[in-house]
């Protein structure tokens, strides 16, 4: 059915020739495809980098906002705290001022017009603003609420006072110099155009009446000024800072009473300046305590008044407390380091006791049987350091060996070392003869040990350093 192979139709050979031109236009669009596809995927990306940033920036925009209004809702409970906590303390004040308050932030100013005056309680007079006293005064019944006190707080600083006049220049108040120093003002305010006389520490009594009573303001510094009412002190615990006023001061009693008889208030953290009687040296006192409110009214009122050791001596007692608790932690440490020391010794001297009792036991197998009482046998005593004697018997045909494999048997008490064997009368010494030496076979009779008896000692041999020293 098939036509002979020879017979079949020869397949045609088709040549085709592409043209030059036609080669060169099939490559461009190549080219232009592939480069269209590489703006498409570019493009593609940059898109989707776009989303991506956009949404991180929506993030971020998320988070910054969460914050803040975290942080406002942080600052409005935090204002409402504050403002519940002057309400509730301003309706406290108002309670315990008998329904009376007044306060306000003014500026201070040294004032010695108190002084200039001769008055008595001249070490808290102050000086306030007619507007204030226009305020105060329709609120204040003196049958009352007696005296006016007043608070002033400067940041941490608390101290009290009481009126002098309402005198002082709007927005300033007046403040004599112990005030001052209560406040820790007195660097601040005594500055160039203060008067000369006011320097940094010195009390109301160092002032010159002659001076202006109004010294020049600082206007950086504001101090609140509330109304106040105390009670009458009946305790005060005062500690002077150092220990010279114990050690230098006469008339402790008569001078405390000279000074308080100045202020008409304290408070605990004010600083009151005595001065010695017998020479005016001023002392500085610290108020430390007072009964029985931390601010107290001491016009016309027993004042019962403590002086506690000085700051000085205290901090002395401090210090020898660090000192004496120094030497006790390092007595400590040296005793727990003698503990260990002692511990690890008696450790090393239960493993050096286990490990001869462990040499004994094995020495003691390795020994041959004890022979029978002959002719042929001696007796050899040895005395260890401890003082005691062991005997046993050998037979003179034994190797010098077996005397110390005997010895090795026995107790020789805290004493660990090579030893040799010695008799003392006369005296002669027997050395532990090596493996494989001569004498590790010499016998006892060949060594000189031909008595019925014999009688030796053990000998440590002391290291070669040991000797040397």
């Amino acid at each position: 059915s098939a036509a002979p192979l020879a017979q079949r139709p020869k397949a045609a050979i088709v040549l085709r020739r592409t043209h030059p031109r036609a080669a060169s236009m099939d490559f461009e669009l190549s080219m232009a495809s592939k480069r269209f596809e590489k703006e498409a995927a570019k493009r593609k990306a940059n898109e989707k980098a776009r989303i991506e940033r956009q949404r991180r920036e929506r993030a971020l925009a998320d988070q910054k906002r969460i914050e803040f209004e975290a942080q406002a809702e942080a600052e409005r409970k935090a204002a409402l705290e504050s403002a519940e906590k002057l309400r509730a303390r301003h309706e406290a004040l108002l309670e315990k001022n008998k329904g009376v308050w007044a306060s306000q932030a003014l500026v201070p100013q040294l004032n010695l017009s108190a002084e200039a005056k001769g008055i008595r309680r001249r070490a808290d007079k102050i000086s306030l603003p007619r507007s204030f006293g226009e305020y105060l005064t329709p609120q204040h019944d003196p049958s009352k609420n007696g005296p006016m006190f007043f608070e002033l707080a400067f940041g941490t600083r608390l101290t009290h006072a009481t009126l002098l006049d309402f005198s002082a220049p709007e927005g300033v108040v007046g403040l004599p110099p112990k005030v001052l120093r209560c406040l820790g003002l007195d660097s601040s305010l005594y500055s160039a155009g203060a008067p000369a006389a006011a320097a940094p520490g010195a009390t109301a009594m160092d002032a010159s009446p002659a001076l202006p009573a109004l010294g020049p303001p600082a206007q950086q510094l504001k101090v609140t000024v509330t109304y106040r009412a105390l009670r009458p002190g009946t305790f005060a615990k005062l500690q002077p800072v150092f220990s010279a006023f114990q050690r230098d001061m006469g008339d402790i009693k008569t001078a405390l009473e000279l000074e308080l008889e100045t202020h008409a208030t304290l408070s605990e953290g004010d600083i009151v300046v005595v001065k010695s009687i017998e020479d005016g040296t001023p002392h500085e006192l610290r108020v430390i305590s007072l009964l029985p409110e931390p601010s107290v009214s001491i016009i016309d009122t027993d004042l019962e008044v403590d002086i506690a050791p000085s700051i000085e001596a205290e901090e002395a007692q401090a210090q020898e407390r660090a000192r004496l608790e120094h030497e006790k932690a390092m007595a400590r440490r040296a005793e727990e380091e003698r503990a260990r020391r002692q511990q690890e010794e008696e450790a090393r001297a239960a493993e050096l006791h286990a490990a001869a009792a462990a040499a004994r036991e094995a020495a003691a197998a390795a020994l041959p049987p004890e022979p029978e009482v002959s002719a042929e046998t001696v007796t050899v005593l040895i005395r260890v350091p401890t003082g005691e004697r062991q005997p046993r018997r050998f037979l003179r045909s034994d190797p010098v060996a077996a005397l110390f494999g005997f010895a090795d048997t026995l107790d020789l008490g805290d004493r660990h070392g090579a030893y040799r064997l010695a008799s003392q009368f006369p005296r002669r010494v027997w050395e532990r003869p090596a493996a494989g030496e001569a004498d590790a076979v010499r016998t006892l009779a060949e060594a000189g040990l031909t008595g019925k008896q014999e009688a030796l000692i053990v000998e440590f041999i002391a290291p070669p350093e040991a000797t040397a020293n």
